[in-house]
């Protein structure tokens, strides 16, 4: 063998039975990328709660609830619930419920669009960037602070503090 042809790969194919493609990454994986979708496609289906999923995200589209904003440390989760009491009581107490609104699981979903930028970790998690804080403050007054008496009464966003203790000099 010539030095030209010490380095050259031999033509390896897919391990998939019946496939003839060459694999995704010739020097790293075994099998060709419509295969290793096709897997992971198969992978989950058998997931026991991918159904569960699937159908609770259906009977939520469009149905009336509340979209929450809450800031646990340095991070804000924009979320959407139909019981807001039970899914609030489930954040840890450090955790400040900024502000929340009547509201639907489209909204909420446009929301993350809109936000993606900011997106921090997981899937509903925000850095508390000025766009971000902005946009709490412009929640109507009277959804966030017209609940008072419960164990999870919100705080008024940062931003709107601030504004309040200015315009009050």
């Amino acid at each position: 063998m010539s030095a030209r042809h010490e380095f050259v790969t031999p033509l390896r194919l897919c391990l998939m039975p019946g496939c003839a493609n060459k694999p995704w990454f010739d020097y790293r994986d075994d099998v060709c990328l419509p295969c290793a979708r096709e897997i992971a496609d198969r992978v989950e289906r058998q997931d026991p709660e991918r159904e569960e999923r699937v159908l609770a995200r259906k009977r939520n589209r469009g149905r009336a609830g509340w979209i929450y904003y809450v800031q646990v440390e340095k991070l804000i989760k924009i979320g959407f619930s139909t019981d807001l009491r039970k899914r609030l009581r489930a954040y840890p107490p450090a955790a400040a419920v900024l502000a929340y609104r009547p509201g639907t699981w489209d909204e909420e979903q446009e929301l993350h669009r809109h936000f993606r930028a900011l997106l921090h970790s997981g899937r509903e998690w925000y850095r508390a960037d000025v766009e971000l804080l902005d946009h709490i403050a412009t929640v109507p007054k009277h959804w966030v602070e017209g609940v008072t008496a419960t164990a999870w009464a919100p705080a008024p966003p940062p931003q709107a503090t601030k504004m309040r203790a200015r315009s009050r000099r």
